[in-house]
């Protein structure tokens, strides 16, 4: 995340990579500025803005713009936070989430969290219409004997008649309430992401969870719940602790064959460890994960589904909304022995977890391995944006493809390269014949990325390479997460 120090007001005595990276100064440029260097100019900077807050000690936040190198505007959310104590001027720290970065993600989640309610659809529809059969049944009933009753005035019976509508009155208010619980529950998953936190009840989250997808649970598995007396509230964003509960609930239905449901369990246990950390542990007795795969659970768009059930980013996002609660998420298995997946989360008031907090007998998430990148284009504001967008990587950038063919001719090597389709002299197919020919081992890196303006011979081309093809505009965040899978399958993730 990109981040610098400001000592007293007026002094930048820190930036790292991220940074320069996100705005395209080096680093001598910065040190020993101005903040204003970095804001647009005649408006107050974010330290400004964050006076008051700082003062008197409090985190200040905010959408504000940074001006890069090239003129550029970076929008970003900023967080500023006093450092008392250490000078009699203090220093400052402020770091940056790019806003299209976090937009993106936002779409992941929502994408996500369609295709868990597509999965539930018809489960949700199930668990609905078994008390809405016997509230209008009963509705029905109780019109006709009321016209009944008028027609008949005082018959014998009366008595007999008004109690069975009592008890029909008493039946429709119960599914009328069940109604309203599947409702309510709903209301969780349904609910907008506006970034903010409350407090939340971990217990409740998971049985609404629960009730959302029961109607899959109870066709493979017994459920078990094991909850702890003295587990204390998180502060999160509710529906984003549902996702997550719901994705590894349904994670658990579906590593259990249907047919013998007695056989089977899902144990669905919370407790408080013994540093007072929230544990939410989703255990099944499915077949299991094998090491090779366990590997890789936690990258964008690894999935062993079938096409069309899953689309690889269930775990992904799981392990991202847990990340940003500052917790986290661990897996263990072995192959025909079942999975648990354990979520820690800090407990309201305590701070984020740290990797030390870890339980010495699971295993944790790989972290995922920094690449090297080649950009080709010809577009220096496109390349640089791209930068920026894979700033956790080592981005190398080239305005032609005869500078990228001089690098690797030379040996120089990429985990992957992004190349412009159509440039100028020399085009990205030129750039895959030269190589084709004289270095075809390099090949398998390339991505091509183009405006979509075809000519025949670059639809043929396109038509004709396995290589893949990335519209402009593209998404960032599927960007990143295709680098991330390209670098995965080249380098090992470390903690792997």
């Amino acid at each position: 995340m990109p981040a610098l120090v400001v000592r007293g007001e007026d002094t930048i005595v820190f930036v790292n990579r991220a940074l320069l990276a996100a705005t395209g100064y080096g680093a001598a440029e910065l040190l020993g500025q101005k903040p204003s260097l970095l804001f647009p100019r005649g408006g107050p900077t974010s330290l400004e803005l964050a006076r008051p807050n700082l003062e008197q000690g409090r985190v200040w936040r905010g959408e504000t713009v940074l001006v890069c190198k090239d003129g550029t505007l970076y929008a970003n959310d900023m967080w500023v936070s006093p450092v008392p104590g250490v000078t009699p001027r203090g220093y400052t720290v402020a770091t940056c989430q790019d806003l299209t970065e976090r937009r993106s993600q936002a779409r992941l989640l929502l994408t996500d969290r369609m295709v868990s309610v597509g999965t539930l659809a018809a489960g949700v529809a199930h668990e609905i219409n078994n008390p809405l059969a016997f509230v209008l049944t009963n509705l029905s009933f109780i019109t006709d004997a009321l016209a009944e009753l008028e027609r008949e005035g005082g018959r014998p019976g009366r008595e007999n008649v008004l109690r069975e509508l009592s008890e029909a009155v008493a039946d429709v208010r119960e599914g009328a309430e069940r109604v309203r619980d599947i409702v309510r529950d709903l209301k969780i998953f349904s609910r907008g992401d506006d970034g903010s936190r409350v407090t939340v009840d971990v217990e409740r989250v998971l049985e609404s969870s629960v009730k959302m997808a029961w109607n899959q649970i109870r066709h493979r598995a017994r459920l078990v719940r094991e909850f702890g007396q003295d587990v204390p509230p998180v502060e999160a964003e509710e529906a984003r602790l549902g996702q997550v509960f719901l994705n590894l609930v349904l994670n658990a239905v579906q590593a259990i064959p249907e047919g013998d449901a007695k056989a089977n369990e899902i144990r669905i246990a919370t407790r408080r460890d013994p540093k007072g950390h929230v544990v939410v542990e989703i255990r099944d007795t499915g077949v299991g994960i094998p090491e090779e795969v366990r590997r890789h659970l936690f990258e964008p768009f690894f999935t062993t589904k079938p096409v069309g059930v899953g689309t690889g980013l269930g775990l992904y996002l799981c392990r991202e909304i847990v990340l940003g609660l500052g917790g986290l998420i661990e897996v263990e298995s072995k192959p025909g022995g079942g999975a648990a997946f354990r979520v820690l989360l800090p407990a309201q008031g305590q701070p984020a977890l740290a990797r030390t907090d870890r339980p010495g007998t699971a295993s944790s998430a790989p972290v995922p391995p920094r690449g090297r990148v080649l950009v080709v284009d010809d577009d220096a504001m496109l390349a640089s944006t791209i930068a920026r967008i894979l700033s956790k990587h080592e981005v190398i950038l080239v305005g032609s493809a005869r500078d990228a063919l001089e690098r690797l001719s030379r040996g120089e090597r990429y985990d992957v390269i992004l190349c412009d389709l159509m440039m100028p002299e020399m085009s990205g197919i030129d750039l895959h014949a030269e190589l084709a020919k004289n270095a075809p081992d390099v090949l398998p890196a390339m991505v091509f990325l183009t405006g979509g303006a075809f000519t025949p011979h670059a639809s043929d081309f396109v038509a004709r390479v396995p290589n893949e093809v990335i519209e402009k505009p593209f998404d960032p965040a599927a960007l990143r997460a295709l680098v991330a899978k390209r670098v995965a399958e080249r380098r090992p993730a470390v903690g792997a």
